[in-house]
């Protein structure tokens, strides 16, 4: 199903993220313990950890299948590993800024790393579909409860698979 592709696409663009206060530098998860989809979750969980859940929304043609896709990454972290708000800019918010990454600072606004501007690549799938950019649309803060803070983002793109002879 594309969905799995569309997961994998978003995996890799994650691990991609290897420079310097990269969510993946140096071949390991850097300032999270890790990135999930919610199928993928393990049983123990470390904090400050990403997971991420993929919305397909159809808006197919008579010649193609075609989605207009939202993603929203929340970022969990443990309120008792605070010792000052200064924690939240520096574990939560620095996922977020990552996440987002640096279009807007380079020749083109094509990112070096994150998602907004980002030409979504799915791996070889069945539906032999295609991403458009990545937009990021939203972003929120939360408790889920007196033990965990979040942060969100949410991001669109367009998914279409054509029929080879239309």
């Amino acid at each position: 199903m594309i969905l799995d592709s569309i997961n994998t696409a978003i995996y890799n663009r994650l691990k991609a993220d290897t420079g310097a206060g990269g969510l993946y530098a140096s071949g390991a998860w850097n300032i999270i313990s890790g990135a999930y989809t919610i199928f993928g979750t393990p049983n123990a969980i470390i904090y400050p950890y990403l997971l991420w859940n993929t919305r397909l929304d159809q808006d197919h043609s008579l010649t193609a299948d075609e989605w207009n896709a939202s993603v929203t990454f929340t970022v969990f972290d443990q309120v008792q590993d605070y010792t000052s708000s200064a924690n939240w800019a520096g574990r939560v918010a620095a996922v977020l800024t990552r996440l987002h990454g640096d279009a807007v600072l380079q020749a083109g606004r094509i990112p070096t790393y994150g998602f907004h501007r980002h030409l979504l690549v799915l791996p070889t799938n069945g539906y032999t579909a295609k991403a458009s950019n990545c937009f990021v649309r939203t972003y929120d803060s939360g408790m889920t409860d007196d033990h965990a803070v979040t942060g969100t983002m949410t991001m669109t793109f367009r998914v279409s698979a054509l029929a080879s002879n239309p």
